[in-house]
């Protein structure tokens, strides 16, 4: 029987909910199925603790409400409601920030960050030091791209990507982490030929998500 994964957008103000599907279907492939839901609330930007703990409260709501799914990824860089959700699901959840920054940090190596807008940045400093990796950080770039509508505007994505990419590797990046819904799936847009290893948010929870299907199928 064919896996499913259910994809929860948190945020669906900030990132199309069928950008997140398509980008985690893309991953995926054949391995299993994706359906994506967006929260019902009416917070544009998830920026201060109380959206987040609202957003959160919705990702543990929709988890409730489709108990059938084989793991679940809360498609935001804060991961809102990931310990409560991971503390009561009858399934793995993964987040992208925990997902992404694991990734980035494997080894103890050095990374950067880039994350799309000023606005994000209390967002990755919590996240950051969440995860105990403040010391691992060698440079964070917020750039100056709008997040509304990611999938129209790709190619600005990709372009403010490549060009931030070689100033990570300058600062010492050993891996160059683009985080949050907005670059979901980047990673194979940039490819990589690169000093540094490229990560993106969606790419390492839905890596996580497959691996942990795997290893229960046998």
């Amino acid at each position: 029987m064919r896996r499913r994964i259910l994809v929860i957008n948190p945020s669906p103000s900030e990132v199309p909910t069928g950008l997140l599907a398509d980008r985690a279907q893309r991953i995926a492939g054949k391995r299993a199925e994706v359906v994506a839901v967006a929260a019902l609330h009416d917070i544009p930007m998830l920026r201060s603790s109380d959206d987040h703990n609202c957003a959160g409260l919705e990702v543990v709501r929709l988890i409730t409400a489709n108990p059938t799914f084989d793991a679940v990824i809360i498609g935001a860089f804060g991961d809102p409601g990931l310990g409560e959700a991971q503390g009561v699901a009858p399934m793995p959840v993964f987040g992208l920030g925990q997902s992404g920054l694991s990734r980035a940090a494997e080894g103890g190596r050095p990374f950067a960050i880039v994350m799309p807008g000023e606005t994000t940045r209390v967002t990755v400093e919590r996240a950051v030091a969440r995860a105990g990796l403040g010391c691992q950080v060698v440079a964070l770039h917020l750039l100056d791209v709008p997040a509304a509508h990611p999938d129209k505007g790709q190619a600005a994505f990709l372009k403010a990507a490549m060009d931030v990419l070689p100033g990570c590797i300058e600062a010492g990046a050993e891996a160059v982490l683009f985080g949050g819904a907005a670059f979901a799936g980047i990673e194979a847009l940039i490819g990589g030929d690169h000093a540094a290893a490229i990560v993106d948010g969606l790419t390492s929870a839905m890596r996580c998500a497959l691996e942990d299907l795997s290893l229960r199928q046998g």
